[in-house]
């Protein structure tokens, strides 16, 4: 099996097995920005290599993962939870990871970046189980993130 075709064999659309895409989209963006321009038919450096092998040793651990199928609520029956409540049940959504571009961005325009994404996956969430958004709470410690919301739509938690 060639290098891509074990690359792209990794189809995660809900972001079950975030950290393994991550590790694989840092790869490719190391090897796309290499120092010495790599060919396609040119083996990857040995260190890249040695990273590759390693992402592709631990693939077969996905086989051990379990995720529950069921993602149970009381239609129109949600309620807030507190974070030292003991007693919580949490139950894994979507998630979503990026690696940091090359160039181009700022710490603040990330955080930005990662707060938009953050409201596109609620609302893809809020569509398809039914949640009213004005439900929702976001949290952030970016003061750049708090300083971008508008005013009249800001209520402090």
């Amino acid at each position: 099996m060639n290098f891509l075709s074990i690359i792209s064999s990794v189809y995660d659309p809900l972001g079950l097995v975030a950290p393994v895409v991550f590790l694989r989209n840092s790869l490719l963006q190391d090897i796309w920005t290499y120092e010495k321009r790599i060919g396609w038919d040119n083996p990857i450096p040995e260190e890249l290599g040695q990273r590759f092998h390693y992402w592709c040793e631990h693939l077969e651990n996905l086989e051990l993962l379990t995720v529950p199928r069921c993602f149970r609520h009381q239609r129109g029956r949600w309620r807030q939870q507190h974070l030292h409540d003991q007693s919580i049940n949490v139950s894994f959504v979507m998630a979503k990871a990026h690696v940091t571009p090359v160039k181009g961005l700022t710490i603040p325009g990330l955080e930005l970046q990662a707060a938009v994404e953050g409201l596109h996956i609620t609302l893809v969430i809020c569509r398809e189980l039914e949640i009213d958004l004005r439900e929702v709470t976001f949290h952030t410690d970016s003061e750049t993130v708090l300083r971008s919301i508008p005013l009249a739509d800001f209520k402090p938690s």
